[in-house]
């Protein structure tokens, strides 16, 4: 995999249509952040000092740019030089020659399964509302059905089971 100088990831993006382009990025931004970027309740998240953080696309924007460079040839007077830059995923941007703000968004919703879970926030439920779940799970009720008693996810359900 090539550096710039500066030591970010180049990723070159290619007149190989959108879709082709949108994978290439992602499976880049999945091997190279792979310890630092984590599912944790059903969002993205890049890990910052002993935080979460959740992965807005501004903060990737930011982000993005510190880990990958694009590259061009650019004139200079007489001379031309090798050109590192960052991608500004602009809302409008002619994606035949760069990602816009769509792809952008559409990179981090494919992250999502490229990534390792992090910890699950358990939900927000009263004592007594845990153990009515207990109660009902060992009744046999469903945890779908459960989960939108109490308007919760059913995996968080599941998760409370696995707790006690």
């Amino acid at each position: 995999m090539s550096k710039a100088p500066d030591g970010r990831h180049i990723f070159v993006w290619r007149n190989t249509g959108l879709a082709e382009n949108t994978r290439r990025l992602t499976e880049l931004l999945a091997d190279i952040r792979a310890a630092k970027l984590f599912l944790v309740d059903g969002e993205l998240a890049w890990f910052s000092g002993n935080q979460p953080v959740a992965a807005t696309r501004a903060l990737s924007r930011e982000l993005i740019g510190k880990l990958i460079a694009g590259v061009r040839l650019v004139q200079r007077g007489d001379a031309w030089e090798t050109e590192y830059y960052s991608y500004d995923f602009a809302p409008r941007a002619n994606t035949v020659l760069e990602p816009d703000e769509l792809v952008l968004a559409k990179v981090l919703d494919d992250l999502k399964p490229l990534v390792a879970s992090g910890p699950r926030s358990l939900p927000r439920l009263s004592e007594q509302q845990w153990n009515e779940v207990h109660s009902r799970l060992r009744q046999g009720e469903s945890p779908s059905s459960i989960a939108a008693y109490y308007k919760t996810d059913e995996a968080a359900i599941e998760q409370i089971a696995r707790y006690r």
